[in-house]
This record gives C-alpha cells, structure tokens and sequence, in this order.
C-alpha cells in the first residue's frame, strides 16, 4: 500500500456550526419522544406529570430542528422533499 500514492483528494469543511446546534435539538427531541413512549407504557401520563411535558418538549424540539434545516442553504438533513 505505500508503494501506490493515492491523487490528492479535496477537502473541504463537511460541518458548520449550525449542524451542531441543528443535532442538539434533533437529538434531546428525539430522546426525549423514545423515554416517553418507552415508560409511556408503563406508567401513566397522570401518574407521571414528566410524561406530558416530556412530550410536548419532544415535539417542540423536532420541530425546531426541522425549521432550522428546512431553511439553509446547505443542510445537514435535506428536508425539502417533504413539501413537495
């Protein structure tokens, strides 16, 4: 292998500071709907207050993530197709 030298290839910054803030959100979204439906079966949302308001977290993180994304010119997920 180091007898055939590889072309130099192009590099190029694959993350901008935005997709970090984009997969904070997305992420803690996203794990906060998987506690909520996997101890949803468990215990009840009266029982458990954490359980509502987990939720709605969840699903006001999501969508917060997705607007970021829906509007840059150079996303980290392409979510255009969804409208179209």
């Amino acid at each position: 292998m180091l007898l055939l030298k590889l072309p130099p290839g192009d590099r190029f910054k694959a993350f901008e500071k935005l997709d970090f803030l984009t997969f904070g959100l997305l992420a803690s979204g996203f794990a906060l709907l998987c506690a909520v439906l996997s101890l949803g079966r468990i215990e009840w949302w009266l029982e458990a207050p954490w359980i509502g308001a987990a939720s709605a977290a969840s699903i006001v993180l999501i969508c917060a993530g997705l607007a970021i994304e829906h509007n840059r010119s150079n996303p980290l997920l392409i979510t255009r197709w969804l409208g179209s």
